[in-house]
């Protein structure tokens, strides 16, 4: 008797414990981002790489305006930006997490030049898969855009490293390790079902 009640009481702790556990639940509300880079061979390439190595924050669930990501860089009359927009129908930025891998959909990031009145800009994100530690919060992000237009043409590769920000302070429980806690709980509910199922017949 005093071992089935030690298998239920098991059971509904692993039970109750899964059903408590966020398991990456949480909301990703921005990345900081504190070094970055590009490798690419063309056009611009100077200003858009300076403009990656400078630390900034990018939000989830929302659009950015010019300068509200990283800061501009004027080099003589020109104007260097980065930010976010549905112009080409893309959502605003959003983060997944599970386990030690982190899903970014960067379709909305945008690399943008001003001179006077004439006005370009080029859509340099897509979704990104990348490493995220658990531990420090850090990410690292990589991918490869093909630019094909008239002033900017070739293949670039960004890198971007950061921070995760939550929307809790609270560390999230691994997916893995809550759903064993989990299976176990209903392996030990399950059993002495069985048991007193038997001991009935």
């Amino acid at each position: 008797m005093k071992w089935d009640r030690s298998i239920l009481a098991w059971g509904l702790f692993s039970v109750g414990v899964f059903l408590q556990s966020p398991a990456y639940a949480v909301t990703v509300t921005h990345l900081e981002v504190t070094r970055g880079a590009v490798n690419y061979d063309g056009p611009n390439q100077d200003a858009l790489d300076r403009l990656l190595a400078q630390d900034g924050v990018m939000q989830m669930g929302r659009f950015q305006g010019v300068g509200e990501l990283v800061p501009t860089i004027n080099r003589s009359n020109e104007t260097h930006a980065l930010f976010t927009s549905g112009f080409s129908g893309a959502a605003a930025p959003s983060a997944v997490i599970t386990d030690s891998v982190i899903t970014v959909d960067l379709s909305s990031l945008f690399f943008s030049v001003n001179q006077g009145n004439a006005y370009r800009l080029w859509n340099i994100g897509t979704v990104v898969t990348g490493l995220y530690n658990p531990t420090s919060k850090e990410f690292a992000l990589s991918w490869d855009r093909v630019f094909d237009e008239n002033c900017q043409q070739g293949q670039a590769s960004f890198f971007v490293n950061g921070l995760v920000h939550f929307d809790s302070d609270v560390q999230p429980v691994p997916v893995p390790a809550a759903a064993w806690l989990f299976g176990s709980g209903l392996a030990g509910i399950a059993a002495l079902v069985r048991r007193r199922h038997r001991c009935l017949t």
